[in-house]
């Protein structure tokens, strides 16, 4: 974080890469920018897939049990189900 001096007073100056892209931003108050930067870190480290929410440490083994239990299993034969889980269990996971 920077402190800028200016005439009509202080002001504080916070930039933030995040997948390459950089992000500024300035305030008179160093909280204003945490929060700010608290914020943006948040929505990088969470993503919203099919409607699940998914963090970055999330593994794609929880997540295919998630979307089978919330999406696919009130729409399809108990045999659909099944079938779908062997294939992810012998062919991705």
């Amino acid at each position: 974080m920077q402190k800028i001096k200016r005439r009509t007073g202080v002001i504080f100056r916070e930039e933030i890469v995040i997948d390459g892209v950089r992000y500024t931003r300035c305030a008179n108050r160093k909280e204003d920018l945490k929060r700010w930067k608290r914020k943006l870190l948040t929505e990088r480290d969470t993503h919203n897939v099919l409607g699940i929410v998914v963090n970055r440490q999330m593994l794609f083994s929880d997540f295919a049990q998630t979307y089978i239990e919330r999406k696919i299993r009130k729409n399809l034969a108990t045999s659909t189900i099944t079938n779908y889980r062997l294939y992810l269990k012998n062919h991705l996971l």
